[in-house]
């Protein structure tokens, strides 16, 4: 009986399947599956022990900005004359205060022939200013300002001023990427209280002496600056000063100016300023212009 249990049994049972051997491509990749694995753990302990070193923090905004501009005018033939205009200004901006400091310059000759007498001055004026801005707010700030300039073409052998008074910024955006952000707009208002005496002295065409001026009153001012892109600038610069000591009288003093870039440092650039004076020294007309084109480097 034992026996026919068992035949049954060995009848019924299949032979198990072989198992196949892996093949040459399984076997590559399973190579290469360790390889990869080990990489990842010796690079994940290689962190551990010397982590990688932090992103570098982009770079601080420029506290000082600093442009220079030249002009030079040369004319020969039946007339000989040359000119030349320079300005320079520099400011430091920080988070709470703002410091401005400019400087100006123009000399001209009309080259006349020594038989008929001295060359002819037309321009001859330079100056100095500087402005100190405390921001109470980020929009309201205190102002201290001084300057001295003199133009002898219009009798003044020298001028000083000071300023004190409150100024407004309406506007002031910027764009571009961190640490390399330039200035898309900016409106600016000053309003101050302003003392100006002036020392008069007629140079031209015959030297002598005249009456000196003072001028104290009001002083409104405003500057609004567009760039159309970092390199392209447009910059418009205004002021009115009337006197209401003594005998009336009002200034108004224009610059517009335009940049446009040449490189990173070198721009080219057309200025056109107008001052007015209701009441010049005598024989001296109330308004001056001048138009230049030169070259503009900014730091």
């Amino acid at each position: 009986m034992l026996c026919v249990v068992v035949a049954l049994l060995l009848s019924q049972s299949e032979p198990a399947a072989a198992e196949k051997p892996p093949t040459v491509e399984e076997d590559e990749k399973a190579v290469l599956k360790d390889i990869r694995d080990a990489t990842k753990r010796l690079a994940e302990a290689a962190e551990r022990i010397s982590p990688p070193p932090p992103p570098e923090a982009p770079p601080a905004p420029k506290k000082w900005t600093t442009n220079v501009t030249g002009g030079l005018t040369w004319v020969t033939g039946n007339v000989t004359s040359f000119a030349f205009v320079g300005n320079a200004a520099t400011t430091r901006k920080v988070d709470k205060t703002i410091i401005v400091a400019k400087a100006f310059a123009g000399y001209g000759e009309k080259v006349i022939d020594p038989s008929v007498g001295p060359n002819e001055v037309l321009l001859y004026n330079m100056g100095l200013s500087a402005q100190f801005d405390y921001r109470f707010t980020p929009l309201i700030s205190g102002f201290l300002g001084a300057g001295a300039d003199a133009d002898h073409v219009k009798s003044v052998e020298h001028r000083e001023y000071g300023d004190a008074g409150l100024g407004v910024l309406w506007l002031d955006t910027k764009e571009g990427p961190e640490g390399k952000q330039y200035q898309k707009t900016l409106l600016k208002t000053d309003l101050n209280i302003r003392a100006q005496p002036e020392s008069r002295f007629q140079y031209y065409p015959v030297p002598m002496q005249i009456d000196d001026s003072l001028l104290v009153g009001p002083r409104l001012a405003g500057v609004f600056a567009y760039a159309v892109n970092p390199t392209t600038t447009f910059r418009e610069e205004l002021e009115l000063l009337p006197n209401v000591l003594g005998q009336p009288r009002l200034l108004v003093n224009s610059l517009t100016r335009v940049s446009v870039g040449l490189s990173t440092l070198l721009a080219f650039n057309a200025s056109f300023s107008a001052k007015f004076d209701s009441q010049p020294a005598e024989g001296k007309k109330p308004i001056d212009t001048v138009l230049s084109l030169g070259l503009e480097a900014n730091f």
